[in-house]
């Protein structure tokens, strides 16, 4: 009777998509139609259908655990059946996500909905969106758990790492130079001149956009568990360095013990990571833009030990047991912040040496105050404004030397 009661109420004229109901949507997100509306502007038809297919194939999952096969074959057909649907109403015969949204896009690769010969299209759809929205978040409750996640497994851990860092309306640090210690319910629930917004619903202690502190363990720390082993018997340790940060540590008190991860970026650009793993457990590691002969591990090359390793294209996976190892190599991509006429103009314009170049530069050239450009087209660089504004390619070829010179 379950079964037939869930089926009947949810799957609208048999297409198995969840079409009615009350929704709240990307409740709270910033791309609605309407600014007043607290409803976000990602269909709430493709966001219902999306969990149908995602909660139904998470049931077949517990229920092949617990041994309870029939249930998990009716549960992973079902779920099939929604993606079938869910691609057959969403997206077009060449792929192309038919909403554009942040959200959106997040949902349909994080939830696998996209049809796989096409997700590097609606990669490239996201990261274009992104841009459009200068690189700012413009996700509610439903898309800001994902986004992080998404674009780093999708290539894009530059662009999570800015979501992160920017610090103007909307980010996670808006808040903080605001002096919040705790999440808002909205992006903007209190105002720059520190007033409550009158927009209503201004809880100051929410849960939702707290969500970006998984992404900060699992990737910036790279934290996982494994499927294969619960409670964190082993663990898949694949930390993602940024440059614009010189050091992370985390720690996770699992029900197997306390997992540590931390890396460090030194000033010749050296990578060092910093592991331990609790007794009578294990981690697969995986070392970004490393060569495995060239790796020192407690003081010692990798080839005086007796560490399994495998070396994977740019990547370096180890097989380690309990303990701790502090692992350090030269990277063969440079992870030292190398500033050029390429750089988004808001970094420069945050850099306190680089600041004092662009601004001379801009006023000199174009008489243009680089801070009102930051405020609007801040993520564009210098190179892409050089059409706007007739900026000499000699000059941005000089300002280039100089920022270069810059550590």
């Amino acid at each position: 009777m379950g079964r037939l009661h869930y089926k009947k109420r949810y799957d609208s004229g048999g297409r198995r998509l969840w079409t009615v109901g009350f929704h709240f949507g990307d409740w709270l997100s910033l791309d609605s139609s309407n600014p007043d509306s607290p409803f976000g502007g990602t269909d709430k038809d493709f966001i219902a259908s999306a969990y149908y297919s995602y909660s139904t194939y998470i049931v077949a999952k517990a229920a092949k655990v617990l041994g309870r096969e029939a249930e998990a074959a009716y549960y992973e057909r079902i779920s099939k059946e929604v993606k079938v649907a869910i691609q057959e109403e969403f997206f077009t015969i060449t792929g192309r996500l038919a909403i554009d949204t942040q959200t959106a896009y997040a949902v349909a690769l994080f939830m696998d909905l996209v049809p796989k010969c096409y997700i590097d299209k609606v990669v490239e759809a996201l990261r274009k969106r992104l841009k459009a929205d200068r690189n700012h978040l413009k996700t509610g409750f439903v898309g800001t758990p994902y986004l992080n996640h998404v674009l780093t497994y999708h290539g894009c851990n530059d662009l999570a790492y800015t979501l992160l860092l920017n610090d103007d309306y909307p980010s996670w640090l808006y808040a903080v130079k605001l002096g919040a210690t705790t999440i808002w319910e909205r992006w903007n629930s209190i105002l720059p001149d520190g007033t409550i917004s009158d927009t209503g619903m201004n809880s100051l202690n929410h849960y939702a956009y707290g969500a970006i502190v998984e992404w900060m363990y699992r990737c910036m720390a790279g934290i996982n568990p494994v499927e294969e082993a619960p409670g964190f018997q082993r663990v898949a340790l694949v930390p993602q360095p940024d440059n614009r940060l010189k050091w992370v540590k985390a720690t996770v008190e699992t029900a197997s013990g306390t997992y540590r991860s931390g890396w460090e970026i030194d000033k010749e650009g050296r990578l060092e990571f910093t592991f331990d793993i609790p007794f009578n457990a294990s981690a697969c590691i995986r070392l970004p833009h490393a060569r495995l002969k060239d790796l020192e591990i407690n003081g010692v090359t990798w080839e005086f030990t007796d560490i399994t390793g495998e070396q994977l294209e740019e990547e370096v996976l180890l097989e380690l047991l309990s303990g701790s190892y502090s692992i350090s190599y030269s990277p063969t991509k440079s992870y030292l912040r190398i500033f050029s006429t390429k750089t988004p103009l808001i970094e420069l314009l945050h850099h306190d040496e680089a600041a004092p170049l662009i601004r001379t530069m801009m006023s000199e050239q174009v008489k243009v105050n680089p801070d009102d450009l930051g405020a609007s087209m801040g993520n564009s660089s210098l190179r892409d404004l050089a059409a706007f504004y007739s900026l000499p390619t000699h000059i941005l070829d000089q300002m280039d030397e100089r920022l270069s010179q810059i550590k």
